[in-house]
């Protein structure tokens, strides 16, 4: 990412009353092509948005399975889950549901082991740590530390995990010891409810060798505390636009939003607003509140025309909330710059104009 891009992007949040986060916190966006009504096509730029854990400010991602972040951060974003004492997440339904296995291996002197791993069946996380003898050496890269671990084979039961979907960060908690994690965004696929998870480590920091780790993962115990909360379709509907909260899902660590955007179509068959992640990014809030957490995309669709509609098929999830709130409010944002003048303002580090709109806010029941 350049640095120009990270610029404009931390300029863009300036601009947002929000919390202070970090540039780790935000990264690109990836492309995709639609086609246009009429004659021609068009060029959308498609920002994925995923969900990241870290030790050391994890990035949340532009990629998905092919993951993705939203450059636009929360009014107050959720505290992204991080190694704490004792190898643990700061979620502590993360870790409850985190399967506590410690397979190790050991080559040239260095030991990876791994302490714990949390899986759901979208969001896959492990927790690693690596013993390194006085000799041992890390990568760095231009203002930055690069993760000490090098794999781009990972499985799971036997299926590759697209690279662009993982993250990796650690960091050196005591002499001769790296903790960190590993997160991947799994949303864009079909898991299984339980499986095996293979890391083969190629490298770590400058030593080339051969660590494997193999890591029993399932997400049937979170399924079972999962439910439905609401399949009653609730909406609002603002200048032709109507959003449509189809579905609430509460788990233990995350709750899911099922939802639709749509629109009609103008005269000259083109919608009024651009759909689709170049424009869009939604926040949710426990009812009443002011500040809540950014709601990350976990699937969705380019935007389809259905009679003289658009709809655009949208699902994004929020850390599940105290027990004792009984709805949350789902603020859609909308970025009103077309793909060429966005382009125009990331090169020039500007500011980027998002907009509530607050007509377009549904409030469901998550209890």
């Amino acid at each position: 990412m350049s640095d120009d891009i990270r610029r404009a992007l931390i300029a863009e949040a300036n601009q947002l009353e929000v919390s202070n986060m970090t540039w780790e916190q935000v990264k690109a966006r990836s492309m995709a092509e639609r086609p246009r009504r009429g004659n021609g096509r068009r060029r959308v730029k498609v920002r994925w948005l995923t969900y990241g854990l870290s030790a050391a400010a994890l990035v949340i991602i532009g990629i998905g399975v092919s993951g993705f972040v939203s450059p636009v951060m929360a009014d107050t974003l959720h505290k992204i889950p991080v190694i704490g004492a004792l190898y643990s997440f700061n979620i502590p339904q993360m870790n409850q549901y985190a399967t506590k296995t410690d397979p190790s291996v050991t080559d040239h002197g260095i030991t990876v082991s791994v302490p714990k791993a949390y899986y759901d069946g979208t969001n896959l996380a492990v927790i690693y740590k690596i013993q390194v003898p006085e000799s041992y050496q890390r990568l760095s890269g231009k203002g930055t530390q690069i993760p000490s671990l090098q794999s781009t084979k990972v499985t799971l039961n036997s299926k590759p995990l697209a690279f662009q979907s993982e993250q990796w960060s650690d960091k050196l908690t005591s002499k001769g010891t790296y903790s960190g994690n590993i997160y991947w965004n799994l949303s864009l696929s079909s898991m299984p409810e339980s499986g095996r998870l293979i890391i083969p480590i190629e490298q770590i920091g400058t030593v080339k060798g051969h660590w494997t780790l193999s890591i029993p993962v399932s997400d049937i115990a979170i399924q079972k505390a999962t439910n439905t909360v609401s399949a009653k379709q609730t909406s609002s509907t603002y200048d032709g636009m109507t959003l449509t909260v189809k579905k609430v899902t509460k788990g233990p660590v995350w709750t899911n939003f099922s939802m639709e955007l749509s629109q009609p179509l103008q005269a000259n068959g083109e919608p009024k607003y651009e759909m689709g992640f170049t424009g869009w990014n939604f926040f949710v809030t426990p009812k009443g509140a002011v500040h809540g957490g950014i709601g990350y995309f976990t699937s969705q669709q380019i935007p389809h025309v259905v009679g003289n509609k658009e709809i655009w098929d949208v699902s994004i999830q929020w850390r599940t909330p105290a027990s004792g709130v009984k709805f949350a409010t789902v603020k859609p944002s909308f970025l009103k710059l077309s793909p060429s003048a966005l382009k125009q303002a990331i090169h020039n580090s500007q500011a980027v104009p998002w907009t509530n709109l607050p007509q377009l806010n549904v409030t469901v029941p998550i209890q």
